[in-house]
């Protein structure tokens, strides 16, 4: 049983360095990277159209998901504070554009390298719409995902008012237990969110199931990864007159470590499942 598991380990590295996913991942990081600010720049519109938004509340909600470093936390918020004073609605539609346009680039890259580490994975002419629809839902998702964040307490209020005039208090009771745990919904959404690239990104037919386990690998890299990330980084690097720059050099070096863990785990679940097919032969 430990030489199967051996074996799994080392074709995963093969697959990984074989195919350049390195390389791969720096793609993916460029492309995504250039999709932040006009998709910052939507969100901002779209929530400056609720009540009780500040810009805080975003930077709060991005670094749940970022390393917790106050310099790069400062820069973010300053520039979220910016934007939200100069967006207007046609600042909103060339952002949306702009951001589906760049962010397609990256999810095609990361497209690119789940075909080549994923057995039976083949080029066809559905590979550029799915990572169209793939990048559409992110950047729906995503404010989606943030209004409900902003709108917590509300929501929570209007759930409860509504649990007490028609019932179901305990379905109600749930979903109201799921928006206070927004850790937990965050987590099950990243794990949803790779099973769905490994899933029907790549071409060809396979089952959710087996990439369960490279998408899990995943989500707990990526925890791991960030929170190490922010509570070594601040004891080797200090603020200087170069701190905005240091700042993004540190997000550009976390997203492309990110996207190298996430063909990791595709590369995890080829190897697993060349060991199915070598175990049923």
């Amino acid at each position: 049983m430990n030489r199967k598991y051996v074996r799994i380990a080392k074709r995963t590295v093969e697959l990984f360095l074989k195919n350049d996913m390195i390389v791969y991942a720096g793609h993916a990081t460029l492309g995504v990277l250039t999709a932040v600010f006009p998709l910052v720049m939507l969100i901002i519109s779209v929530l400056n159209m609720l009540p009780g938004y500040s810009p805080g509340d975003l930077t709060d909600f991005v670094f749940r998901f970022l390393p917790d470093l106050p310099q790069v936390k400062a820069l973010f918020n300053g520039i979220v504070t910016n934007l939200r004073e100069q967006s207007t609605g046609l600042l909103a539609s060339v952002s949306t554009v702009t951001a589906l346009w760049s962010a397609s680039g990256g999810v095609t890259a990361i497209q690119k390298g789940l075909v080549k580490i994923t057995p039976g994975a083949q080029k066809s002419m559905r590979d550029k719409p799915a990572a169209l629809l793939c990048t559409v839902i992110l950047i729906v998702l995503i404010p989606v995902v943030l209004i409900a964040n902003v709108m917590g307490d509300t929501l929570v209020e209007l759930l409860t008012r509504f649990s007490a005039i028609f019932g179901f208090q305990n379905i109600i009771g749930f979903i109201v237990s799921l928006i206070r745990c927004s850790g937990i919904m965050s987590a099950v959404a990243a794990v949803l969110l790779v099973l769905g690239m490994y899933t029907w990104l790549p071409g060809g037919k396979r089952k959710v199931r087996d990439q369960l386990p490279g998408a899990v690998t995943v989500a707990v890299g990526w925890f791991v990864f960030t929170m190490l990330f922010a509570r070594f980084v601040p004891l080797f690097w200090k603020s200087s007159i170069y701190g905005s720059l240091a700042s993004l050099f540190l997000i550009i070096t976390w997203a492309r470590i990110l996207f190298m863990i996430l063909f990791i785990g595709g590369a995890l679940n080829g190897a697993l499942e060349e060991e199915r097919e070598n175990t049923a032969a």
